[in-house]
């Protein structure tokens, strides 16, 4: 079976958090969108994950906020503690845990009550390429191998990006992500002997997890979501990461009662977005183009957004009739501006994070709690001066961490500024990224 450009405007490959935003907004403004996964439609919205999120960013996306069924606790903030489970610092703020497969399906049925059409069990093989142009995308049904074709085509395939990285590198948007970037998650739905707080808690302990973190995220009555995450660099596999986080239940007091439901082990993006995320006829979204959080691999907001700004592109392009590279740059700058660069810094901040031994990163993240409640996770930039001042007395007390700390803050500022001056034309990409090259 072949389906022609003349059935859909736009093809959406993945149907995920960021492909069924998109294809909501694009259907809901009168466009014919394909949306194509390879799970089922009742598997899809199923996937490991750490179900919160932060209240604010449906507003900025323009995403209905979670239903009542999908809402598995309101949260007021994430706790962040050290090896002896000291409570150190939070970051306040409304937030929502919620039930992920609930959650993956009532965007699915959002998308499908606008007009977008979904296409099942088709496995995203590679992207339809002609002269060097993404015409849509070729997939496979069992035996049966079918094409899409369209003007604009969506990568929101997920971290294996199976459209973007089938392109020929010549069109410098095929990059794939190496293990250095990339945390190994293992997590656990664990029914405790009591209700956990209202609030997400964040462990950093490196015995337990060197250069990542353990969590706890309170669900339903009893339940909680909990598991560990781990840089995949340190040649992590199932069995370290099962043994590492008994050695976390063995010393969480919340968790020492309690019982394990399930179980699961998944990958996550830890890296800057991708500077470029479009090619002719391309854009590619969420996970596909790294848009989570290199600090903690949050992908759900990220997801979302990054949705709302390929929407956006598509309709305008779709409305000039234009869908080249340079067309759609539109949304590499403004993605960007809007929060690439806090993810592209962000990346410095974990790259630091990781290079810590354990005495430093517990000093370092003691010192953070000079403020006890912070609005965001830009902790630096809320310091006010007095507490910077203090923050930097604390690490003077270790005088390598000190050092490459202030290297650090230089660095973050040179790339943020950089960033300020991401180009709105891809004539000028080349030289903009060999100078941030440079910087990093």
């Amino acid at each position: 079976m072949t389906l022609s450009s003349q059935n859909f405007d736009v093809i959406i490959a993945g149907a995920g958090i960021a492909g069924c935003s998109a294809a909501n907004i694009i259907a809901k403004n009168g466009y014919r969108v394909a949306l194509i996964d390879a799970l089922p439609e009742s598997k899809i919205g199923m996937k490991v994950c750490g179900d919160g999120v932060a209240l604010h960013d449906f507003y900025e996306s323009n995403i209905h906020p979670p239903t009542k069924k999908e809402i598995e606790r309101e949260v007021d903030e994430i706790k962040f503690f050290t090896n002896s489970q000291t409570h150190i610092f939070s970051i306040m703020g409304k937030g929502l845990t919620v039930n992920r497969y609930h959650f993956g399906q009532r965007l699915l049925k959002d998308a499908q009550d606008q007009g977008a059409q979904l296409f099942s069990k088709r496995l995203v093989t590679s992207a339809l390429l002609s002269n060097g142009k993404v015409l849509g995308i070729n997939t496979k049904q069992k035996e049966n191998k079918t094409f899409f074709k369209a003007p604009i085509t969506f990568d929101a395939t997920g971290i294996v990006a199976s459209v973007r990285t089938s392109l020929p590198s010549t069109l410098y948007i095929n990059e794939s992500v190496n293990a250095f970037d990339t945390g190994i998650g293992y997590r656990e739905y664990r029914q405790l002997d009591k209700s956990f707080g209202n609030f997400c808690a964040i462990y950093y302990n490196w015995d337990v997890s060197h250069g990542g973190y353990c969590w706890i995220i309170p669900k339903r009555d009893n339940l909680v979501n909990t598991g560990i995450l781990i840089p995949s660099s340190r040649n992590v596999d199932a069995n370290f990461l099962k043994n590492r986080f008994s050695s976390f239940l063995k010393i969480n007091t919340h968790l020492k009662k309690s019982k394990c439901l399930k179980s699961e082990i998944g990958l996550v993006p830890l890296r800057h977005p991708l500077l470029n995320a479009v090619s002719d006829g391309l854009i590619s979204i969420g996970d596909s183009a790294f848009h989570t959080n290199p600090l903690n691999g949050y992908g759900i907001g990220p997801a979302m957004l990054s949705a709302k700004i390929a929407a956006e592109t598509a309709m305008f392009c779709l409305e000039k009739n234009k869908f080249s590279r340079d067309d759609l740059w539109k949304f590499n700058y403004d993605y960007m501006l809007k929060c690439g660069k806090r993810y592209t810094t962000n990346k410095i901040m974990k790259d630091f994070i990781q290079t810590l031994n354990r005495v430093e990163a517990e000093h370092f993240f003691k010192s953070l709690g000079i403020k006890k409640y912070y609005k965001s996770g830009n902790f630096i930039k809320e310091l006010s001066n007095p507490d910077k001042i203090k923050l930097l007395y604390s690490l003077s007390k270790r005088r390598s961490l000190f050092n490459n700390f202030l290297k650090l803050i230089i660095k973050i500022k040179s790339v943020s500024s950089h960033c300020d001056k991401y180009p709105k034309s891809s004539l000028k990409y080349n030289i903009w990224l060999n100078e941030l090259t440079n910087k990093f």
